[in-house]
């Protein structure tokens, strides 16, 4: 067998209002919309919001909406990128913090779902 990663998910309760989010200040492509679906390129990375419905398979009634999504954002300056964030309205969950490896922090779109910012190349 052979794995690859295809894709990230994060459940939202909205998607259409999440479009500004996800589009607008994170500066995502929207590559393709579906009801209670949106798509986003992001690089060479595949992102994808789905609004929790009950039309999905079982099972996914069951996820959640907010919180630690446990998807890392890389950026060149955390403590910049925190501030870019700010300045655009944006809830900054955890502040800039230097750990063994580097500067990380967090930042959460409108329904809470928290994605943490490392610095990296």
């Amino acid at each position: 067998m052979h794995l690859r990663l295809s894709a990230n998910l994060v459940f939202v309760s909205d998607v259409d209002a999440s479009k500004s989010f996800y589009r607008d200040i994170l500066g995502m492509r929207l590559i393709a919309e579906r009801p209670h679906y949106t798509e986003y390129q992001l690089e060479d990375q595949t992102f994808l919001v789905e609004e929790k419905n009950a039309i999905r398979a079982p099972g996914f009634d069951d996820v959640r909406v907010g919180g630690r999504t446990g998807i890392i954002f890389s950026v060149s300056d955390v403590r910049h990128a925190v501030e870019e964030l700010r300045a655009k309205g944006v809830r900054i969950a955890v502040e800039p913090v230097e750990q063994p490896w580097g500067w990380n922090a967090a930042f959460s779109d409108a329904d809470g779902n928290e994605f943490i910012l490392e610095e990296g190349s």
